[in-house]
């Protein structure tokens, strides 16, 4: 199992591309067109730990670490 450093668990702070989707974590909103979806801080830094480690394996403690 990979182990990662507390630095690798860290949610993007940024705004972020996520298909069709903008994710700002600012505001802790995303958005698609015209359409704004408003998302809780804790959901919104576990989409974001999500969306920084794309397509790799995030254990349940990195994501409680992170959020």
């Amino acid at each position: 199992m990979e182990t990662t450093t507390p630095e690798a668990a860290k949610p993007l702070r940024e705004r972020t591309r996520l298909g069709e989707w903008i994710a700002d974590p600012a505001a802790n909103a995303l958005y698609r067109g015209d359409e704004t979806v408003r998302v809780e801080p804790r959901s919104m830094d576990v989409l974001m730990t999500l969306a920084a480690r794309a397509h790799t394996v995030v254990s349940r403690e990195e994501l409680f670490a992170a959020a």
